[in-house]
């Protein structure tokens, strides 16, 4: 997926204190970021004390509802 041409984007989540990529798929829609929260779950992502991202608005609701 792409907003220019030639252009890939893949959203990426990886835990702050080891480094490690914990999930990751192609594109950057909150779409996207909706399924990792899926997968990881509501108990898990509960436990999530902080988010960084690319200041995107849509990727903030995405965290908040979740």
């Amino acid at each position: 997926m792409s907003d220019r041409k030639d252009h890939h984007y893949l959203t990426v989540v990886r835990d702050h204190d080891t480094g490690r990529v914990v999930w990751a798929e192609v594109s950057r829609d909150s779409k996207t970021l909706s399924q990792f929260f899926h997968l990881f779950g509501a108990e898990r992502s509960s436990r999530i004390e902080a988010v960084s991202t690319d200041a995107a608005s849509r990727m903030a609701k995405v965290v908040r509802a979740n």
